[in-house]
């Protein structure tokens, strides 16, 4: 399956229509029984957990996601529930979950284009790693 390209200019329409297709399917996913709780414990507060992060020394891992976003729905299931993947998403960073749209201006200003995004940040906001596209669990672990 192709990812989801679009410019900045084209990532406002694209959350709108996004947005509007996530609220016609929210009842449907919410009643699906295989869903996946998350399994790692995702802060949604970026300056928050940007705080946080500086206050424990641990890099940021933000993940940029949609619920319109079909590969972002299957990282949630296939590998954020990995257990290997939830004990060192804790153990080693501050983990984020951010919705590209509701946090459009960051998901630019980090060069996003495509969803699902895994960005590593240190405290001090650098960039030490990023990804756009799919990880599997094994994939995530070597990110």
């Amino acid at each position: 399956m192709a990812l989801g390209r679009y410019s900045p200019r084209g990532l406002r329409a694209h959350a709108l229509v996004a947005l509007a297709a996530s609220t016609l399917l929210a009842p449907a996913r919410a009643e699906d029984p295989d869903a996946a709780p998350d399994a790692i414990a995702w802060r949604e507060d970026y300056s928050a957990a940007l705080e946080e992060a500086r206050a424990g020394g641990h890099p940021l891992w933000l993940q940029f996601t949609g619920p319109w976003c079909p590969n972002c729905l299957r990282m949630e299931r296939d590998s954020f529930t990995q257990p290997a993947v939830r004990e060192r998403a804790e153990a080693e960073f501050v983990p984020v979950k951010l919705r590209s749209d509701v946090n459009e201006e960051l998901a630019l200003s980090l060069g996003l284009s495509g969803l699902p995004a895994s960005v590593i940040v240190d405290p001090s906001r650098r960039v030490l790693a990023a990804h756009e596209g799919y990880l599997g669990p094994d994939e995530l672990s070597g990110f």
